[in-house]
Parts: C-alpha cells; sequence; structure tokens
C-alpha cells in the first residue's frame, strides 16, 4: 500500500501545480486572443508582421496596460487574470520608425490616437514611414468557459511607388525629394470610431494633414522609390511634389484626378498599393501615367492598380 501512495505522489509531481495567479498558467485557462491576418484565404500574419504592441482598456475605456505574446508567438496573447467583464484591445503592428503611442493610452480609449511624430530633417514635413497593421476587438470575458478570440488584422498603410523621370536629362546626381502634400497625420484607434470593408476595419483618419517625405536616389537616369504614408481616403488623395534640395523641381502635381481617372478609390480599398509614374517634358509639361510593380507585398492579394 506504501508503495503505490509513493507512485501517486510522484506521478503527481510531474505536473505543475495551478497558479490562477499567473496568466501564463495553461492548466488555469486558455483563455487567449489569436491575431491574424488574411489575405486570398491565407494568413499572413507570420510574413508580413514583424512587431506587435497590445493595449487593453477594460469596460469604461480606462487603460489597463500592455500585454504580452505568449512566447515567441506574436499572433498569441494570453487573457488569463481577467475579471470577468467587457474588454477591447488594441494591437499595433510594425512600429518602427514611427513612435509608440503608449503615453496617449493612458489618456484613456475615448483619446487613443495614432500620430505620426517622426519629422524630415531641417523640416516640418513628416518621414516616410512604417508599414503599419491594426487590429481591435471588444470582447466579454465569462467564468467557466475557453474565452478564446480572434482579431482580424488589417493593412492601415498607403504605398505610394513613384518613378520619376525627364524627357531630357536629369538636371542633378543627387539630392532629391518627394513630397506628398495632404495626407493624414493621425487616427483614432476607438474601435468604436472604425469602419470596415469585409472582415477588416480601419481606424478614423483625425482631420490634420501634413506633408511627408521620403529621400531618393538618382538611378538609371530616373527616381523610383515607394512612400508609406497613413491611409488615403477618396477625399483626401496628396498632391506629389518633386525637390533637388532647397528648390522644386515641379508644381504639385493634382493626383486626385489621377486617381479619379483611373478609377481608384482608397474607400474601398483594404490594401492601398498604387504606383504612379511622372515624366517632366522638355517643354515644362508634366505626364502622369499608371506605373505598376509587383513586387511589393500585398499587392497581388489587396492592391488597386488597374
Amino acid at each position: 500500500m506504501n508503495k503505490i501512495y509513493i507512485i501517486i505522489l510522484l506521478l503527481l509531481s510531474l505536473f505543475p501545480s495551478c497558479n490562477i495567479e499567473d496568466e501564463r498558467d495553461e492548466c488555469c485557462t486558455t483563455s487567449v486572443m489569436h491575431y491574424r491576418y488574411m489575405l486570398g484565404g491565407i494568413d499572413r500574419f507570420d510574413e508580413l508582421i514583424s512587431r506587435m504592441h497590445y493595449y487593453l482598456f477594460d469596460s469604461n475605456g480606462v487603460y489597463l496596460g500592455q500585454r504580452f505574446p505568449e512566447d515567441e508567438d506574436m499572433a498569441t496573447v494570453r487573457l488569463g487574470g481577467l475579471a470577468e467583464g467587457k474588454y477591447t484591445m488594441i494591437a499595433l503592428a510594425n512600429l518602427k520608425d514611427y513612435d509608440t503611442p503608449d503615453k496617449d493610452a493612458e489618456g484613456g480609449l475615448d483619446g487613443f490616437e495614432f500620430i505620426m511624430k517622426s519629422f524630415f530633417p531641417g523640416t516640418s514635413d513628416h518621414l516616410s514611414g512604417d508599414p503599419l497593421y491594426w487590429g481591435a476587438s471588444t470582447f466579454t470575458m465569462t467564468n467557466g468557459n475557453n474565452n478564446s478570440f480572434v482579431t482580424e488584422m488589417s493593412n492601415i498603410h498607403c504605398i505610394l511607388d513613384i518613378k520619376f523621370e525627364w524627357e531630357g536629362l536629369p538636371p542633378y546626381q543627387d539630392g532629391y525629394t518627394f513630397q506628398l502634400e495632404g495626407v493624414s497625420e493621425a487616427y483614432y484607434l476607438d474601435p468604436e470610431r472604425a469602419t470596415k470593408i469585409g472582415i477588416y476595419s480601419f481606424p478614423e483618419h483625425e482631420d490634420r494633414l501634413i506633408n511627408v517625405r521620403r529621400s531618393v536616389n538618382l538611378e538609371d537616369m530616373k527616381l523610383e522609390i515607394p512612400v508609406f504614408t497613413l491611409r488615403y481616403r477618396d477625399d483626401r488623395i496628396p498632391n506629389l511634389r518633386v525637390w533637388h534640395n532647397d528648390e522644386p523641381i515641379t508644381d504639385p502635381i493634382n493626383l486626385d484626378i489621377a486617381f479619379n481617372e483611373w478609377g481608384w478609390h482608397p474607400d474601398f480599398t483594404p490594401v492601398q498599393i498604387y504606383g504612379v509614374k511622372v515624366k517632366l517634358m522638355l517643354d515644362g509639361s508634366i505626364e502622369v501615367r499608371p506605373n505598376i510593380n509587383a513586387d511589393i507585398n500585398d499587392w497581388q492579394d489587396g492592391g488597386t492598380i488597374g
């Protein structure tokens, strides 16, 4: 009898005790939030997302702090330790050149916003930024259930792939900059203000408009580089201008006219990747055409080039 008792004790020792205070304790809870980014029926989260920040709020919009992924799996966040009730979790992905909005979260969900805060050196214009993704879910925790939820990530950046060339020879060898005038500076991150396109949700734009710049090198007698910004809207298509140091090479080029002519409608486009080819003619006129570059991520699945 003593031998059997000892064997039972040994077997029990192989299983860790349950700690309800530890959100990582798998035997106590299977409460998790899973994230995915679906395109063409395939989850491309691991392919396109390299870092995540998760912000948790209670039912009153009070900020409860950041959550953290399960080990090395950025697509899974444990929810253990949360009391019964309603919560909202906001996830932002791929923040690198842009600042994290941690301090803005402390003001509560209603005032939680993402603002572009990185500036092009020596100007009040903003830097071309990051390939941003956003996921927001409001969920309810209940006792006695496996509280497992899924949040769909959405692409919340716009890529404008710009190719600029001259009918004649370029006037300079270096010092060129692409400038986009009139793009959004910030998003409200409260999901109650978001709009949807299919399975995707997109944060509401704030009213403020800014200019965004990106340096570009002359190669093969032309300039070509993508400029990353927050998403465009049908009523918020930027102008394009090309600079050499402090000297404008072109007047503002109204891309709104081009988008309308080509049937490009950002309001209905889950993945905003556009390409324009601009040619400066010898007589000073500008020729603008669509330009397709299939090498950019997301192109085949959601790009909206005609």
